[in-house]
């Protein structure tokens, strides 16, 4: 037979596996769903949450999941209901999950007589044993020697290592602080974890600490009730396994339950670990859900926010993050979260921000420079000088502006905020000095602080690197704002004597003058706003800022927009 014949097969092979596998892209996350629903909130006869689970995840794979994998999930919405008395729901739920795959099993485990009465109505058949038997749970029923055992490690080297936690039951929300000692002659020592209902291996480097060398599976990987798979190697100064828990074929296995009597797990000598809160429920897949992406190890990324659980983003990448008991063990611009080093959240609690922002104001008004005028917030001053005008204008001639925007102050100022509600709010204050302001007018002179409280509200949050924003506050400031008018002045530039320029019609003995007017605004404004920062790291961002003042007493609409950089701790 050709080699081309050959390959026809081999390629069909290839493309059934590959359409299977896209025909349901969340089977995985779904399984993994349904054995929490089961082995964490049924079991612990909280038998709304299992249900809201597992509508949540029927609901999330609509049809992106297989008819085996929505078929199950259908059979324990039959069994939670039973157990909860509504055997006609019950019944309702196993025709569905019947209809939806002719072969689902019943979990006999799980299933009262009157559970088995009603499969057998709605025309299933048969049972399965295992509440977690069937999609992503964890399927493999590893040997799980003792700490202390005889096993060689998985490099050949002999495994002797004496490792605590003893007890090999953890409740459900609780770190597990392992700590290993040795009679060999180790200087490093790794810990390999696999969390229940996952696929691949976690590697978290362990700390010498006295004695012995210490790691903590975070609680993120003990939320689900199941087993948790564990081996360590230690290593000499050579690189060289020399002692071994366990190995990658034969590991030992934590038990995670939802309810445990023992006293939670330490470190030796060290009070017991604190159990983290209860996960968010949340469907598979359903976008928004959680604060956690789903980026795998090796994946791009500009935040540990897109990574995986138990991950970081290092170097653009996502990598598995460092065991941790105190920030001090995580590297600069890492803190210790649930005992792993991750990148600070960039929705720090304090921001703060150096900006700069230009006044614009709308001006309009006729004759802004007769006496008038110049008493209610304008100011005239011959061109290019600090000599404000006191002659006296024609009428209809004093200078007049249409009406438009004239740029006028600028400002400088040091911001602060605290974010507040899992950083949705904020509230802080800005502070600075404006500059370019008018002449003095009437003995006053321009007032150049600013004093802006505000509050701030993220309607997306602040766990992304880009967060949009709308603010309301008020304050102190002043802004100047100056148009080039012309006029008619009417004092005879030698006696100083009014002429006979007053009306509009008499313009004969006034005289044409260019004048720089001010429109004085202030001192007190309310602002509303929005604007937009975005975070390029941990710590560091760029804010842009969009103010809408409204000042008083002298009263004026102001547009105030601003640039600035901001720090993040």
């Amino acid at each position: 037979m050709s080699r081309r014949f050959l390959k026809l097969p081999v390629l069909c092979s290839v493309s059934l596996v590959a359409s299977v596998a896209l025909a349901a892209p969340r089977d995985n996350a779904a399984s993994k769903k349904i054995d929490e629903a089961i082995n964490t909130h049924y079991l612990a006869t909280d038998f709304k949450k299992a249900e809201d689970v597992l509508l949540g995840t029927i609901k999330a794979c609509e049809d992106k999941c297989s008819p085996e994998v929505l078929g199950r999930a259908w059979m324990y919405v039959g069994l939670v209901r039973s157990g909860k008395g509504d055997m006609k729901g019950a019944q309702d739920a196993f025709a569905t999950a019947v209809a939806t795959d002719p072969n689902v099993k019943l979990d006999a485990d799980l299933a009262s007589a009157e559970a088995k009465s009603a499969f057998e109505a709605a025309g299933g058949g048969g049972s399965s044993s295992g509440s977690s038997s069937g999609g992503g749970g964890s399927t493999d029923k590893p040997s799980s020697p003792p700490s202390n055992g005889t096993e060689s490690g998985e490099d050949g080297a002999p495994g002797s290592m004496t490792c605590t936690p003893e007890s090999r039951t953890i409740q459900t929300g609780y770190p597990i602080p392992v700590a290993c000692t040795s009679d060999e002659d180790v200087a490093s020592a790794e810990l390999r974890y696999k969390p229940f209902g996952e696929t691949e291996w976690k590697t978290l480097k362990m700390k010498k600490r006295g004695e012995s060398f210490q790691a903590l599976i975070p609680c993120a990987d003990t939320a689900i009730a199941g087993e948790v798979k564990v081996y360590v190697r230690g290593k000499d100064k050579a690189g060289e396994v020399v002692d071994s828990l366990g190995t990658k074929s034969r590991p030992i296995s934590f038990k995670i339950v939802p309810e445990e009597q023992e006293e939670a797990p330490s470190f030796p000598d060290r009070d017991p670990e604190e159990r983290c809160a209860a996960p968010e429920e949340c469907p598979p897949d359903l976008p928004g859900c959680g604060t956690r992406g789903d980026k795998k190890w090796g994946d791009s990324c500009s935040s540990t926010q897109e990574c995986s659980s138990g991950l970081q983003c290092t170097n653009g990448q996502c990598e598995e993050a460092t065991s941790c008991e105190a920030d001090s063990d995580c590297a600069s611009g890492q803190a210790c979260v649930s005992g792993v080093c991750e990148s600070k959240n960039a929705a720090g609690k304090n921001l703060i921000g150096l900006h700069f922002g230009l006044d614009v104001a709308f001006l309009s008004g006729e004759d802004v420079c007769s006496k008038a005028s110049q008493a209610d917030g304008y100011a005239c001053f011959a061109s290019g000088t600090e000599k404000q005008y006191s002659g006296r204008v024609q009428k209809g001639n004093g200078g007049s502006i249409a009406g438009g925007a004239a740029p006028g102050t600028m400002r400088l100022m040091l911001s602060y905020d605290r974010l507040l509600l899992d950083g949705k709010l904020g509230a802080g204050v800005r502070v600075g000095f404006a500059f370019n302001g008018g002449p003095a007018s009437g003995g006053t002179s321009f007032l150049p602080l600013h004093f802006e409280p505000r509050a701030t509200y993220f309607p997306l949050g602040t766990s992304a690197p880009f967060r949009p924003y709308v603010h309301l506050g008020g304050g102190l400031a002043q802004v100047d704002a100056m148009l080039e008018v012309r006029a008619i002045d009417c004092t005879n530039p030698t006696s100083g004597t009014v002429q006979d320029c007053q009306s509009s019609k008499e313009t004969r003995l006034g005289r044409a003058v260019t004048l720089d007017a001010y429109r004085k605004l202030g001192q007190g404004f309310l602002t509303a706003g929005g604007g937009a920062q975005y975070m390029v790291s941990p710590n560091m961002g760029a804010q842009l800022n969009l103010n809408l003042m409204y000042m008083l007493p002298t009263t004026g609409l102001v547009v105030q927009p601003s640039i600035g950089g901001l720090y993040s701790f």
